[in-house]
């Protein structure tokens, strides 16, 4: 029997069209690429984004794990760390100040310093009295950090030392930070720090008094006279040991420390008029 163009007798169509599935409308038009009126209506917005979500990917080897960790982000995309830090520009400001004195600190001069835009100074501190102000509470603050420690060891005659050594331990490790605290707050004009900043001052002032105060109690009754021989042993001798060095120009010994501990540990021994 003859063939048609699709090589298949005639016969061939009547016993597939019995046993092949009855006439449906729906599955007819969809083959064809024709809606029917029971198919879903057409949306433009998904078939777009059904067609953004196939381009360009290709199906997953055969075997392949799938991958469900976040995507890395770009790295244009991460935040750069700031060239210029507030640790950077107070550090140039300490420079200023141990070389020519608290009138040297300026905003344009900061950013000399520090090779850095002036725009850079202000974007972190408002006015030069918030430089300034931060400039002093960040150099007294890593001061008495080491400060109160020491007078917290035992037994008390040790702290008194350690307290008074620390002064001037601490001093020479840091000159350029010693010459900023050989002045004093009004020097870095104090009147004009903001509230919250003179607030900070006022609390670490008291943080000092305290450890002090607590540190002569924990040595005898406590009376002013014995308080303030505590002061004379943990701050005045230490400082004006480090400060004779600072203006002779020469570096601090390193024997300095112990000859000053051993002077604070003299004087808790000698007795004192009124006590």
């Amino acid at each position: 029997m003859p063939r048609g163009l699709t090589g298949k007798c005639p016969h061939e169509y009547g016993a597939a069209a019995e046993d092949a599935a009855p006439y449906s409308p729906t599955s007819a038009t969809a083959a064809r690429g024709v809606p029917h009126r029971d198919a879903a209506p057409y949306s433009p917005t998904s078939a777009t984004a059904t067609r953004r979500r196939t381009r360009g990917t290709a199906p997953p080897r055969r075997g392949a794990v799938r991958d469900h960790a976040p995507r890395r982000p770009y790295p244009w995309a991460v935040g750069r760390p700031s060239q210029h830090d507030v640790d950077r520009l107070l550090d140039a400001a300490v420079r200023l100040a141990a070389q020519a004195g608290p009138a040297s600190v300026t905003m344009a001069a900061v950013a000399r310093e520090a090779g850095a835009p002036s725009g850079s100074v202000y974007h972190r501190f408002p006015s030069r009295a918030a430089l300034l102000a931060a400039l002093w509470l960040r150099t007294v603050d890593r001061f008495q950090e080491g400060f109160l420690a020491a007078t917290r060891e035992e037994p008390a005659e040790r702290a008194v030392m350690s307290a008074a050594g620390h002064v001037v331990a601490w001093s020479r490790a840091n000159p350029l930070q010693a010459r900023v605290l050989l002045y004093g707050p009004a020097d870095f004009g104090e009147s004009d720090w903001p509230e919250e900043a003179r607030e900070r001052l006022r609390l670490g002032n008291r943080r000092v008094e305290e450890a002090i105060v607590t540190l002569a109690r924990r040595l005898g009754p406590g009376t002013p006279s014995e308080v303030e021989r505590l002061v004379l042993a943990t701050v005045d001798l230490p400082y004006a040991t480090v400060r004779r060095h600072h203006r002779a120009g020469s570096p601090i010994p390193a024997h300095a420390e112990e000859l000053v501990a051993r002077c604070a540990g003299l004087l808790l021994t000698q007795p004192v008029s009124g006590s």
